[in-house]
């Protein structure tokens, strides 16, 4: 199932044809995958795709809003957010001020922490949807 996943982390998707021929899966095996994997809510389809004669085939692909990665720029007095999708589509940003930082790493990150969590709940985004956050800083923290 994560190969078949992998593979539909694609933004043209595939088709189960293709992925067995690209997996050298059988039919079944690929159909029970796709299956279990929209259960789950990870893929859908996303169109239909003509690769022979006949009635054209349904592709599938990952769910880019199934969960989402966050962008910190902490670069004071400034301190940026960025949500988006696992297309890398972004669906939010906001910028804060940070008047005076604390002096300390330590409780400077923890700063930057509670104000992502406080934005993140604003956007009624719960942390089990976040699937990475990434941070730049522009000096040694």
């Amino acid at each position: 199932m994560h190969t078949v996943l992998q593979t539909l982390w694609d933004p043209a998707g595939a088709t189960r044809r293709e992925l067995e021929a690209r997996l050298d899966l059988s039919w079944p095996t690929v159909d029970k995958a796709i299956g279990e994997l929209r259960r789950l809510g990870l893929v859908g389809p996303v169109g239909t795709r003509s690769l022979r004669a006949g009635r054209p085939a349904t592709v599938f692909r990952l769910d880019g809003g199934v969960r989402v990665a966050v962008g910190v720029d902490l670069e004071l007095p400034q301190l940026s957010f960025v949500l988006s999708d696992l297309w890398e589509e972004p669906l939010h940003q906001a910028t804060r001020s940070v008047a005076s930082g604390p002096d300390d790493p330590v409780s400077l990150l923890r700063y930057v922490t509670d104000e992502l969590t406080e934005w993140l709940d604003a956007l009624r985004v719960p942390w089990s949807r976040v699937a990475a956050v990434g941070v730049a800083l522009p000096a040694y923290v």
